[in-house]
C-alpha cells in the first residue's frame, strides 16, 4: 500500500512540475494570442475607415505596423488595443474621437499583423515609445496635447508609457491590477510571482504616473474580473 501511495505522490508530483516547466514555456502564447489576419485585409479596412496606414521604427529596429486617422493635427489620441485584437477592432471609437476633432494612431504590437518580431513587455514598452515619438516628433503635437488610451493588455501598456512621458491624461480601459494577478486566478496551484515573465505590474507603476487618469471597467468583466482589476 504504501509503494502504491508513493508511486501516486510521484505521479502528481511530476504531472505538477511538467505542467509548471509548460507553463513557464507557453506562456507567451497566452499573453499574446495574435489574430491571424491578413496585412491586405488590414490594409482595405483601413481605406474603408479613413485611416492611413503607417510604418513605425522602435529604438531596436523592429518595424510596426499602425493607423493613423488624422483630424485637426492639433491633438491625438495614442491607443493600445487588447491582447487578442488588432488596430482594426475599434472603428467605432475612432470615429468618435475623430468626428471630436482628435487624430488617432493605432500601433500594431511587434508579432502582431502587420509588424515584425516577437512580443514580451520589455518589447511593447519599446513599441509605445515608438508611437509616442511618431505624434511628438514627427507630427509635432505636444505632450499635453495627447490623451493615452489603453484596453485591457494595451492599458497595462499605455500605464507604463505614462511612467517615462507625461501626456494630458490616460485612460485605462479594463486593465488588469497586473499580469501576476490574472495568472493567478488560472493557476493558483503554481506560486506565478515566481513564473511569470512579463509580470506587467501597472498597480505597482501608478504611483509613478503623475498625470489625470479615467478608469473604465464593466461589472460583468469575465475576462478581468474584480479580483484582478481591483487594487488589493
Amino acid at each position: 500500500m504504501k509503494r502504491v501511495v508513493a508511486a501516486i505522490g510521484l505521479g502528481v508530483g511530476a504531472l505538477y512540475v511538467a505542467g509548471g516547466a509548460a507553463l513557464t514555456q507557453l506562456q507567451r502564447r497566452l499573453y499574446y494570442p495574435a489574430p491571424d489576419v491578413p496585412v491586405q485585409a488590414l490594409n482595405d479596412a483601413a481605406g474603408m475607415f479613413g485611416c492611413q496606414t503607417l510604418t513605425l521604427t522602435t529604438t531596436d529596429d523592429v518595424s510596426l505596423y499602425a493607423w493613423y486617422r488624422p483630424a485637426s493635427g492639433e491633438r491625438a489620441v495614442l491607443f493600445f488595443h487588447g491582447n487578442a485584437e488588432t488596430v482594426a477592432d475599434r472603428p467605432e471609437l475612432t470615429a468618435q474621437l475623430n468626428m471630436a476633432g482628435w487624430d488617432v494612431l493605432i500601433p500594431a504590437y511587434r508579432g502582431y499583423p502587420g509588424s515584425e518580431g516577437e512580443p514580451s513587455e520589455e518589447g511593447l514598452a519599446r513599441d509605445a515609445d515608438a508611437a509616442w515619438a511618431y505624434l511628438t516628433q514627427e507630427r509635432g503635437i505636444p505632450p499635453e496635447r495627447i490623451v493615452v488610451h489603453g484596453k485591457s493588455l494595451g492599458g497595462a501598456v499605455a500605464a507604463s508609457l505614462a511612467t517615462r512621458h507625461e501626456p494630458a491624461a490616460l485612460v485605462l480601459e479594463s486593465t488588469f491590477t497586473s499580469m501576476t494577478d490574472m495568472a493567478r486566478r488560472f493557476f493558483f496551484l503554481y506560486p506565478v510571482r515566481w513564473l511569470v515573465t512579463d509580470p506587467y505590474p501597472t498597480q505597482d507603476r501608478a504611483p509613478s504616473i503623475r498625470v489625470p487618469v479615467l478608469l473604465i471597467h464593466g461589472t460583468a468583466d469575465r475576462t478581468v474580473d474584480r479580483r484582478a482589476a481591483n487594487p488589493r
